[in-house]
């Protein structure tokens, strides 16, 4: 009886497998998603096209602006006459130096690199 039983109960339990049709495109589209070093190459030119444009970023001034206020008075007075002083400041550097376009150039070859392999 526990034999019929089992039986009875292994079809419910069974794992169908879906059938998997291959052909040529499918094994080539598998081949190239599952291949990590295409993977590791995609993401280099990536990070190198990335790299090539920002690079105008070194161009860039730097920028720095600042604003206060400040109350001043006499403390030790009867009477309190308060003051207040405004200012404020804006400033802006850019670095130049001569190893600048051979960077920038570098970063562009870098990314040229990157396309043709």
């Amino acid at each position: 009886m526990m034999l019929l039983l089992g039986f009875a109960v292994l079809p419910a339990f069974s794992l169908r497998a879906e059938s998997l049709v291959l052909n040529l495109d499918t094994c080539r589209r598998m081949a190239l998603e599952n291949n990590p070093d295409l993977r590791v190459s995609g993401l280099s030119l990536s990070m190198a096209r990335r790299d090539r444009d920002s690079s105008w970023n070194m161009l860039l001034p730097a920028i720095t602006a600042g604003a206060g206020i400040a109350e001043a008075g006499t403390l030790f007075t009867d009477v309190y006459d308060p003051s207040l002083t405004l200012s404020g400041s804006l400033s802006a550097s850019l670095s130049l130096n001569a190893g600048l376009a051979a960077s920038v150039k570098a970063i562009r070859l870098a990314a040229e690199k990157e396309e043709i392999s």
